[in-house]
């Protein structure tokens, strides 16, 4: 019986362990130090690239043919209705606005998908009026 218990216990905790280092990604885990490909729709414009975040709060963007867009720093967080808020503030190109993201991270934990808004103040959950104006999806490439 004691083995048994003991067994038991063992399966409980690699099942455990299991989906712990198996869980979603944190808003913050699914950028930082990561490259991701992005698609987006900016002003009725669609564009293409990909996005290298830095773990000291950097970030650069990137046109697929590999010409710089922009670069400066990101915070990202998660807000209370479980939405990912991520403000990026530009030094590069001069006078570039900042945005602020909300997105959902996917269930496998690679993808994105949410809205943006020019300035500071991000959407809480995307459903408010204007919030798909502009949209975008991003992969992770690792």
């Amino acid at each position: 019986p004691q083995s048994t218990a003991t067994m038991a216990l063992v399966i409980v905790l690699i099942l455990v362990l299991a989906t712990i280092s198996h869980a979603a990604p944190t808003c913050e885990s699914f950028v930082t130090n990561r490259t991701v490909q992005w698609m987006a729709v900016y002003h009725g414009v669609a564009n293409t690239g990909t996005a290298v975040y830095y773990p000291n709060g950097t970030l650069y963007t990137y046109s697929l043919e590999g010409k710089l867009l922009n670069y400066g720093n990101y915070s990202i967080k998660e807000n209370s209705q479980g939405w990912c808020e991520e403000l990026e503030v530009y030094d590069y190109p001069p006078q570039a606005s900042p945005t602020c993201n909300t997105f959902h991270i996917d269930a496998v934990g690679k993808s994105t998908v949410g809205c943006e808004v020019f300035g500071t103040k991000c959407y809480t959950d995307c459903s408010e009026d204007g919030a798909w104006e502009n949209w975008y999806a991003t992969h992770r490439t690792d």
